[in-house]
C-alpha cells in the first residue's frame, strides 16, 4: 500500500530535517487543507446558484449547449477543450468565480475617487461585451489566479476551469 502525500513530505522530512522543519511540514498541511477543501463543489455550487437566480442567463448558457450539440460539436461527456470553445459558459464560470471565488482574502474593497462600488450583481455578459483588453486586465486580476503566488500553480489553476 502506498502513503499519501502528508507520508511523502514526512519521508522528505525525516531525511533532509535542515530543509523542511516540523514548522515548515505543519505549514505545509494547512495550506492543502485550505486550498483543497470543497473548491471544486464550491465552484460548482457558486455556478448552479447564479444559473438558478437568473433564469435569463440559465437560457442563454441551455441555447448555446443545444445549439453546439445540434451542430454535432459537442460529445456525451464534455469535455475540457470543448468547454473551452463555448464563449458563453466560459462566461458563466468566471462570472460565478468572481462572485464566490474558491478562496477566501482579506483584501479590501476600496472605493475609486469619485466613484462607488455597485452591489454585487452576477452578470456572465461583463466577460463577453468587454473588449479584448479588458477581458484581459479581469482574467489578470481575477482572484481566482491572484491567490496563487507561483506561475507555475497559477497556470494549472487556469488550466483547471
Amino acid at each position: 500500500l502506498r502513503g499519501d502525500f502528508l507520508e511523502y513530505l514526512r519521508q522528505k522530512q525525516l531525511k533532509n530535517p535542515h530543509i523542511m522543519t516540523d514548522r515548515d511540514l505543519i505549514n505545509n498541511i494547512l495550506i492543502f487543507f485550505v486550498g483543497a477543501v470543497n473548491t471544486n463543489s464550491a465552484s460548482l455550487r457558486a455556478c448552479f446558484y447564479y444559473l438558478v437566480k437568473n433564469p435569463y442567463t440559465y437560457a442563454k448558457l441551455v441555447r448555446e449547449l443545444q445549439d453546439t450539440d445540434a451542430n454535432g460539436l459537442l460529445s456525451e461527456t464534455l469535455s475540457f477543450t470543448q468547454g473551452q470553445k463555448l464563449p458563453y459558459l466560459q462566461a458563466c464560470i468566471k462570472e460565478a468565480l468572481r462572485m464566490y471565488p474558491i478562496v477566501g482574502t482579506p483584501f479590501d474593497r476600496v472605493v475609486p475617487k469619485g466613484g462607488a462600488i455597485p452591489r454585487p450583481r452576477a452578470m456572465a455578459e461583463r466577460w463577453l461585451d468587454a473588449d479584448e483588453k479588458q477581458v484581459r486586465v479581469m482574467d489578470r486580476t481575477s482572484l481566482l489566479y491572484a491567490v496563487v503566488p507561483s506561475p507555475t500553480l497559477r497556470s494549472l489553476g487556469r488550466a483547471a476551469v
